[in-house]
């Protein structure tokens, strides 16, 4: 068998006479051109399909560290979005009673009010349903280091609260 070589006197990447053997009479620049063009729509078409909720922001900011307790949380995102589950935890993960505002509708932001809380750090985890019906979930944590808001009229900070801890 002997080593390929380029067809003809220039030496092509590729052989046209293989080309031509496999039924390719010619390649025109507008039919070159119309495949590119093919192409190039079918990535743009796809590219929003891949777009898909996101957290944009969040009071408190995630690594916040806080003088006081937070009055509540609020979870702000790109889109519409159907909160499904949004828990406090303290320090030693024990949950934190809070209470979701507003409707359940999906809505670009979702917030819920806290009870005072007590100088130490805090993890908030929460899940979604976005308007394609893809969940999608995160945690971000913050820091009170002060005393509770509550504290100087008599309240009591809130750390772990039994029962349901689970804003839905």
């Amino acid at each position: 068998m002997q080593p390929s070589r380029p067809c003809g006197p220039q030496r092509y990447t590729v052989c046209w006479r293989s080309l031509h053997r496999l039924g390719v009479r010619s390649i025109q620049p507008s039919s070159v051109r119309s495949g590119i063009a093919a192409a190039l729509a079918v990535l743009c078409l796809a590219a929003p399909a891949a777009a898909h909720s996101e957290l944009r922001s969040t009071v408190p900011a995630s690594g916040a560290r806080l003088a006081q307790s937070p009055a509540s949380l609020q979870l702000t995102f790109n889109e519409d979005v159907q909160v499904t589950a949004l828990r406090l935890l303290d320090a030693d993960d024990r949950p934190v009673r809070v209470e979701r505002a507003a409707g359940r509708d999906a809505q670009r932001s979702a917030q819920a009010l806290v009870p005072p809380l007590a100088p130490g750090p805090y993890r908030v985890l929460w899940a979604a349903i976005s308007a394609d019906g893809h969940p999608i979930a995160g945690s971000f944590r913050f820091e009170v280091l002060g005393a509770a808001a509550g504290a100087a009229s008599g309240e009591r900070p809130a750390r772990a609260v039994p029962g349901r801890t689970e804003a839905r």
